[in-house]
């Protein structure tokens, strides 16, 4: 009997602990425009009718759910051949079977410096937003919302790096949002400033990978 309790107590404090933050999308479904593997570099302008109609508006929330306060240091090094970047956050696309679906095409964006480009691809008409930055702090028991935009199959029209993702219009796909934390070697990555704030006020810089508990479906158009 005594081990019983103690094998139950070891397992609820490892849910305790893969509940603490939890992460979800709050948008239904991902557009994917339908194109050919050679026409994707005509479309890799951000004018065109095929990125408006594919673009996609991801929204997803993190809560905590624990009593600490977590500083999140973004890294996404380790995922760039596997996932596409979206802000703060990476997305995963993954087949019925649960198999990775690389991006293995890369272009150039551009990197472009039009601090109000990314404003109309979120649909602000004036307001200004700050992307500079990918971090940002969790307060315990709180929850944050994000957003930022999807356009399938071209990746982030605004990364320095921009990967696409070859998709069988005639095979269902499904996306997740994952958000990386890296505590490891946050202090010769992030600001002066920054540390002293994590300092000062106690801050822990959380360390992993946080998968969204749900998938949502790509749709072709």
């Amino acid at each position: 009997m005594k081990n019983l309790f103690i094998c139950l107590a070891v397992f609820l404090a490892g849910c305790s602990s893969q509940n603490a933050i939890e992460l979800e999308v709050l948008t239904k479904e991902i557009n994917c425009k339908n194109v050919k593997l050679a026409d994707y570099p005509s479309y890799m302008k951000m004018d065109t009718i095929a990125v408006q109609e594919s673009r996609t508006i991801i929204v997803y929330k993190l809560t905590n759910n624990s009593d600490k306060n977590y500083y999140f240091n973004f890294d996404g090094s380790d995922f760039k051949d596997h996932y596409i970047k979206i802000n703060k956050a990476l997305l995963s696309i993954s087949d019925s079977a649960g198999k990775n679906q690389k991006p293995h095409l890369s272009f150039p964006s551009g990197g472009s410096t039009d601090e109000f480009l990314y404003l109309d691809y979120l649909n602000y008409n004036y307001m200004r937003l700050s992307h500079d930055s990918k971090n940002f702090i969790l307060h315990a028991r709180e929850t944050l919302y994000f957003e930022w935009f999807i356009v399938l199959p071209f990746g982030n029209m605004l990364e320095d790096v921009n990967y696409s993702v070859v998709l069988d219009p005639n095979k269902k796909y499904y996306a997740e949002v994952l958000v990386n934390s890296d505590s490891t070697n946050f202090k010769s990555s992030i600001s002066r400033t920054d540390l002293k704030t994590i300092q000062d006020n106690g801050y822990e810089v959380f360390n992993g990978t946080i998968k969204s508990k749900n998938k949502i479906p790509i749709v072709f158009h």
